[in-house]
């Protein structure tokens, strides 16, 4: 028990054992990531009895995996136009030369797996890129291999453009601004509002197919999104395009339905009738320092576990001071101490070692017993 607990009310004893369990935000766009995947692999195996585009090439199979047509079309064109994806098949420095030629910039980047924002910015640099891709591979470069053959054969498909243009419109009107809410100052329960105007969206835009097109259009979005006149992805992105519009309509509003249940099974305290709904000032007093995501802690674990798997042979509490060597900028601090004071520390710190390390210790072994006595109490209960 910690020191002056016993000295506080019964009020103030139950405060500290409170606990409140927050979401953390950015768990939710890798859950749209997710939901967005799977529904495009529904809707295009509902839509199309047979196979189109590469797929109907049984040579090309070697670039299809378990996923929908357009994620496999965003997969090869980033193998094709992407520095450092495929030096053997792919023409990165050919296509980068060419959109020179035209004074435009390249903006298709690596397909990275562990990204989860990869498929929505690559989905709308694929429509933002679509027609000089097509001109660019049949009649500047070429089809000298499979990779940049399944590759035309996809960008002809309007169900895979259709595809890349929902996603591409998803991050501009929905994730991207999204995130940048959650990672503005304020409160976590600040998000309860947008998060509800969200849901409202998706339920409205799923059963209405005239909100659906003012979103294709950027002219009816979730957070009345600013359409930038320096974007040129997005002003690609918003353009009319007849033949896959109709397509995309239908494929939005199923994505629309998901997101809505997306909403509903991973933040349901954030919306009406849950937890956290109609916050107290009493409580958003008590959670003041709840952030609206858990990066930052979850960066510090990430970099503790590639420390533990790049030097196995130090122990936790090595690790653990390196990190918090480098996140708190010691080192600066150090350097701009006078040189007595800064050997005073660093020899302080000698001293204390030993100090800290058996207070690891300790520790470390009251939370291992803990665990014991709890795998214990549940054997006997069972």
């Amino acid at each position: 028990m910690e020191k002056g607990y016993d000295e506080l009310s019964p009020s103030e004893k139950e405060a500290c054992c409170q606990m409140n369990n927050f979401f953390c935000g950015l768990h939710l766009l890798c859950g749209m990531a997710d939901v967005c995947a799977d529904s495009l692999l529904k809707f295009e195996r509902n839509f199309e009895e047979d196979d189109i585009g590469s797929a109907t090439i049984p040579n090309f199979k070697k670039y299809h995996r378990n996923e929908s047509g357009t994620l496999r079309l965003l997969r090869t064109t980033s193998k094709v136009c992407a520095m450092g994806e495929d030096e053997k098949n792919g023409a990165h420095l050919s296509w980068k030369t060419y959109l020179r030629s035209k004074d435009k910039k390249n903006t298709v980047m690596r397909f990275r797996h562990n990204r989860f924002n990869m498929i929505f910015m690559v989905g709308g640099a694929v429509v933002y890129h679509a027609e000089d891709l097509k001109y660019f591979i049949d009649h500047v470069h070429g089809t000298n291999n499979d990779l940049l053959k399944a590759v035309s054969l996809d960008l002809k498909e309007d169900m895979y453009l259709a595809g890349a243009k929902a996603l591409g419109l998803l991050s501009k009107l929905v994730t991207a601004p999204l995130w940048r809410l959650m990672e503005s100052p304020g409160h976590i329960a600040d998000m309860n509002e947008h998060l509800f105007c969200l849901k409202v969206f998706f339920d409205k835009a799923s059963n209405d197919s005239e909100q659906t097109k003012d979103f294709i259009l950027g002219k009816s979005t979730p957070f009345d999104s600013h359409i930038e006149e320096a974007d040129n992805i997005l002003h690609s992105l918003i353009q009319e395009n007849t033949a896959v519009d109709q397509i995309l309509v239908p494929l939005l509003q199923n994505i629309f339905l998901a997101m809505s249940n997306l909403l509903t099974r991973m933040v349901p305290e954030h919306l009406p009738g849950g937890q956290f709904w109609s916050p107290t000032d009493e409580f958003l007093q008590q959670t003041s320092s709840a952030k609206k995501h858990n990066k930052m802690p979850e960066f510090v674990f990430g970099q503790l576990d590639h420390l533990v798997t790049y030097r196995p042979n130090a122990s936790i509490l090595t690790n653990e001071a390196y990190i918090m060597y480098s996140f708190n900028k010691t080192a600066k601090w150090l350097n701009e101490l006078p040189e007595n004071k800064k050997r005073q520390y660093i020899e302080d710190s000698r001293k204390e070692g030993v100090k800290i390390r058996n207070k690891f210790k300790e520790r470390t072994n009251k939370i291992q017993r803990k665990m014991i006595e709890n795998l214990l109490k549940k054997k006997s209960e069972i």
